[in-house]
């Protein structure tokens, strides 16, 4: 199911790069699963909130819970509102899951043209480019990058960087992708780690790896300790994870492609549309 959920995910941005616009927020809640909704009756979906004969929308939300009329607390009209306010209804009973399901990529709301381009996106934490991160120029290479890290976690159940929780401590969480990015995917480039403000914090001569602790620095250790916390590259990670029943072959394949989309130099990042002729994809429709 994760390589159909994948290839359908590339033939979107396929799509929109083709058109030379950016999605710039490949996340987990903006993937939809098509629902079956042919064989249910209206009345199970139709929420009346004339009728007090409703059992279902009664079993879901209680029989004291029902819309009502939209008015203003100062009694004036208001011929833009609404006349109600409905409730929101789970579908998830009607998602389906099979081997094949179909899935769409939605919400355009922070996509942009290339001729265009933003300053900033809203891509989440843990998803973000190196180019993001850092606040450099970027294009549509950063929805690859993220397809990529969501790809990982399809599949190995898991993120590929867990990144999250600073509450607005934006410099702790980049050094904390930033350290998790080299330990899974190898050394920055050098011009990308002459821009890490904080890296002397961090490595010491030759760029090794004195501390990994975001709450303190190396140089500031009396005993001159390294504290380094022992991360695993992603392809160990992975292996580690994933589900007994992929192959090696298939493991491998997949971790191919995952090193192409995860390039730090985003010129090297291959293209949706090429990326749909990889060999792990080739049986995404049997």
């Amino acid at each position: 199911m994760a390589k159909v959920i994948v290839r359908q995910l590339l033939l979107a941005l396929d799509f929109l790069h083709q058109n030379n616009v950016v999605h710039a927020d490949v996340q987990p809640g903006n993937i939809l699963f098509s629902v079956d909704l042919d064989s249910v009756p209206e009345e199970h979906l139709r929420q009346d909130y004339q009728s007090k004969d409703d059992p279902l929308f009664e079993r879901l939300y209680g029989n004291n819970v029902r819309s009502k009329p939209v008015k203003r607390r100062d009694g004036k009209l208001d011929q833009w509102a609404p006349s109600h306010l409905l409730y929101d209804r789970p579908l998830t009973s009607y998602v389906r899951l099979t081997p094949k399901p179909t899935v769409k990529l939605s919400d355009l709301g922070a996509a942009f043209p290339l001729s265009d381009p933003l300053k900033k996106t809203v891509t989440p934490g843990g998803l973000r480019a190196p180019e993001l991160i850092f606040g450099l120029p970027f294009d549509q290479t950063i929805d690859i990058w993220s397809l990529a890290c969501l790809a990982f976690g399809f599949l190995a159940g898991t993120p590929l960087f867990a990144v999250g929780g600073y509450r607005g401590d934006r410099q702790s969480m980049n050094d904390d992708h930033l350290l998790t990015m080299t330990a899974k995917l190898g050394d920055l480039p050098d011009s990308l780690f002459a821009k890490w403000t904080r890296a002397d914090r961090y490595f010491g001569p030759n760029r090794k790896l004195m501390n990994s602790m975001l709450t303190t620095s190396w140089q500031n250790d009396e005993k001159g300790e390294a504290k380094v916390l022992d991360e695993p590259s992603m392809e160990t990670f992975f292996h580690e994870k994933k589900s007994e029943e992929m192959s090696d072959q298939e493991e491998r394949s997949f971790i191919n492609m995952l090193r192409q989309m995860l390039q730090y130099d985003p010129s090297k990042r291959p293209s949706a549309s090429k990326l749909l002729q990889h060999p792990w994809l080739a049986t995404a429709d049997q």
